[in-house]
C-alpha cells in the first residue's frame, strides 16, 4: 500500500510540473493587452515615456496621459520574452 501511494504522489508531481508553453508573448502590444485584460482598473490610454536598453535586457515605462491618476506599467524584455509589471497609483493616500 505504501508503494502504491508513493507511486501516485510521484505521478501527480510529474504531471503537475508540466511547463506552460503558451505563456511566451511576442510583442509589447500583446503583453499590454493581456495586462489590461487581467487588471481592468488600469487606464487604457498608455503612452511610452522612457525606454532603457542594456546589454541583455530592455526596460520600458508606460504611463497614462491623465495627470490625476498615475498608473504606470514596466515592461521587461529579455531574450525575446516580455514581462509586464503594473504600478498602481495610490489614489487613497492621506
Amino acid at each position: 500500500m505504501k508503494k502504491v501511494s508513493l507511486f501516485v504522489i510521484f505521478c501527480f508531481t510529474i504531471i503537475s510540473c508540466k511547463q506552460n508553453i503558451n505563456s511566451n508573448v511576442n510583442s509589447q502590444q500583446e503583453i499590454v493587452a493581456r495586462l489590461l485584460k487581467k487588471f481592468p482598473m488600469l487606464d487604457k490610454d498608455l503612452v511610452l515615456v522612457r525606454k532603457i536598453v542594456l546589454d541583455s535586457i530592455s526596460i520600458s515605462l508606460l504611463r497614462n496621459n491623465n495627470n490625476k491618476v498615475y498608473d504606470e506599467v514596466l515592461i521587461f524584455v529579455k531574450k525575446g520574452k516580455h514581462y509586464a509589471v503594473p504600478l498602481f497609483s495610490n489614489m487613497y493616500s492621506d
